[in-house]
């Protein structure tokens, strides 16, 4: 099991780092260019979102492994729709998009 809890506003960049590497890796190659264009646009490349997780109104969560994300869970600022879900590749598999305890700490 893998400790899950909110992110820090400086681990944000890291987050999205792993939710464009395994964008990438698994859903890209079925995205048109337009499509693969516009996560990017939306969501790692996009100021206004990424402050907006730095700072809370829509929270990430990630589970980590030895203090290095391994996977994340993203949720719109209504807090009423999940908005990322990734794993990274080597950590698919083991529950980690489907723990339901997280830690507060």
């Amino acid at each position: 099991m893998y400790p899950i809890r909110k992110i820090k506003c400086n681990e944000v960049n890291e987050a999205l780092a792993l939710a464009l590497e395994v964008f990438m890796q698994f859903e890209a190659p079925d995205y048109t260019p337009e499509g693969v264009t516009t996560f990017k646009r939306d969501i790692v490349e996009n100021e206004e979102f990424i402050n907006n997780c730095r700072e809370g109104i829509c929270p990430i969560y990630a589970a980590f492994d030895d203090n290095k994300i391994v996977g994340i869970m993203g949720m719109r600022a209504s807090k009423t729709h999940i908005n990322l879900v990734f794993t990274k590749r080597d950590y698919q598999h083991q529950g980690v998009a489907t723990a339901t305890q997280v830690c507060d700490y």
